[in-house]
């Protein structure tokens, strides 16, 4: 279609280029670009007319841009006329600059950083929590890892087999984790309000779902790390008389 002429709002536009289906800028529910005129006037001095985005160069800084727009404003009525009243407001006037992420997503940073730390608040506690379950099953298992060692196992033996187990269950958290949320994210989009930028875009990609497995690991190796080097800490010879012998009561015939 490039090239090619069509109506607009009563005037012919040409299309002069095709953006890709992934920039949605300034905001997703923008369906084309089209030129402003501008038209200098006097009689418009002072009334503004609208926002502007500005891409700048790479090591310029918002307050540096900031300073040469309100140099570049004040020189405004010795090239467009000396008006009395705009040239008294012009000195007065400070230009404010800021970058299009914050401008997108600044309303929302605060509610999204309290929900991310509620979020990982729960998420310590359930480490607590698994990581009393990864203990008991640990006491439980002082016994086995006893006779282990008895029997001619290394301590890093014991340790990488029970840490084998407690990344495994991770994994196993993390799958259910991606699936649940798959399945639960339209309905939290739904239900999210529409005033939310850019909430259209959210979907659980491959960055998400390496994000979960890498965190997943993390809180696994956190929450068995522990118990594992306590187990796996248990000699044979502090078993002794803490066990019965299973054929103590047997009667052999």
């Amino acid at each position: 279609v490039i090239g090619k002429t069509f109506i607009v709002d009563g005037d012919p536009r040409e299309i002069v280029g095709v953006m890709g289906p992934e920039l949605s800028f300034p905001g997703d529910n923008i369906a084309a670009w089209m030129p402003f005129d501008v038209r200098p006037s006097p009689d418009g001095l002072g009334q503004p007319s609208g926002g502007a985005i500005a891409r700048v160069r790479p090591g310029v800084s918002a307050d540096d841009v900031a300073r040469e727009l309100t140099g570049l404003v004040r020189q405004l009525p010795d090239r467009f006329g000396n008006n009395a009243a705009y040239a008294r407001l012009l000195p007065r006037l400070q230009v404010v600059t800021r970058s299009l992420r914050t401008e997108m997503v600044g309303p929302v940073t605060r509610p999204l950083g309290v929900l991310f730390a509620a979020t990982f608040i729960v998420l310590v506690i359930a480490c607590a929590n698994v990581g009393n379950l990864f203990g008991v099953r640990a006491e439980t298992r002082r016994h086995e890892v006893a006779i282990r060692q008895a029997i001619g196992a290394q301590r890093g033996q014991l340790i990488r087999a029970q840490m084998a187990e407690v990344i495994v269950v991770a994994l196993l958290a993390a799958v259910l984790a991606v699936a649940v949320a798959r399945l639960a994210l339209p309905v939290f989009v739904s239900l999210a309000p529409v005033n939310v930028p850019r909430l259209a875009t959210a979907a659980v990609g491959l960055p998400t779902i390496g994000f979960t497995f890498v965190l997943a690991l993390m809180a696994g190796l956190a929450c068995g790390i522990v118990p594992v080097l306590r187990s796996s800490a248990v000699r044979a010879v502090d078993m002794r008389g803490s066990t019965r012998s299973v054929t103590g009561r047997r009667r052999w015939e």
